[in-house]
């Protein structure tokens, strides 16, 4: 996929340049209105590419919950019927589902924004040609036909820089999965024994568990789940664990 958006991004970036040289090289006048057009539209893919990389990154923090909640309903789902959490399980789903909805609510907003001021761009562009089309028939500075290339070309940078601008940010936005696994890469390993060098006689003779004010967390800032557990169970006993979904 990044190979094809890299391709893409290329494609429209090579026929953007192509566009403005076009422009203007057959109508030189453009190019007072070409540049302060472009210095705009850099300024506004940057905000754009800020913002909705952000999002994207909201969108698939808000996304994991809610997939993880999903999975665990199934794998429950007789535990929930069982003690009758039908109603608590659905509305926390939904809840999670809202929370992941507003992050695609807001980019198909920004996606918007981006849209609007592109346009806008774009027919300033083409009013800008029509203009000097109008005081070139009037003084005839330039020829008729490269002015009429020149507004030919300039009704295209618009879908063109649009397409490009969503590209580039999608490129970026897929490299976010890339920016997770680098994060999940340097996390702190749990510590492994190897099972090298062990005594047997250090090794326990019969299968007894005992635990004494046991007490545990998922990750070192988070709160306590187990609070001083008491426990011991007795060698070739069977014992049940039920945990959150059963």
């Amino acid at each position: 996929l990044l190979c094809v958006l890299f391709d893409q991004v290329l494609t429209f970036a090579i026929m953007l340049i192509a566009i403005f040289i076009v422009i203007g090289v057959s109508a030189w006048m453009f190019i007072f209105l070409l540049i302060p057009t472009i210095v705009i539209y850099l300024i506004i893919q940057q905000l754009f590419r800020s913002s909705s990389r952000e999002i994207k990154r909201l969108e698939s923090l808000s996304r994991s919950p809610l997939i993880a909640h999903f999975n665990e309903s199934l794998t429950g789902i007789s535990t929930i019927r069982c003690y009758n959490k039908e109603s608590q399980f659905i509305a926390e789903n939904q809840q999670r589902n809202d929370a992941n909805m507003s992050t695609w609510w807001s980019t198909w907003m920004s996606q918007r924004w981006l849209a609007i001021r592109l346009e806008s761009l774009g027919s300033i562009l083409v009013l800008g040609a029509g203009i000097f089309a109008t005081v070139n028939s009037y003084f005839g500075i330039l020829s008729v036909g490269l002015v009429g290339l020149a507004l030919s070309f300039s009704q295209s940078i618009s879908m063109i820089a649009s397409n490009l601008v969503t590209q580039l940010v999608e490129v970026e936005t897929q490299m976010n999965a890339a920016e997770r696994l680098i994060h999940y890469s340097k996390l702190e390993n749990e510590l492994y024994d190897s099972g090298e060098d062990l005594d047997s006689n250090k090794w326990p003779q019969i299968g007894s568990i005992e635990f004494k004010d046991f007490k545990m967390r998922y990750r070192p800032n988070t709160p306590l789940v187990l609070k001083g557990l008491n426990l011991k169970i007795e060698p070739a006993g069977k014992i049940g664990i039920v945990g959150r979904t059963g």
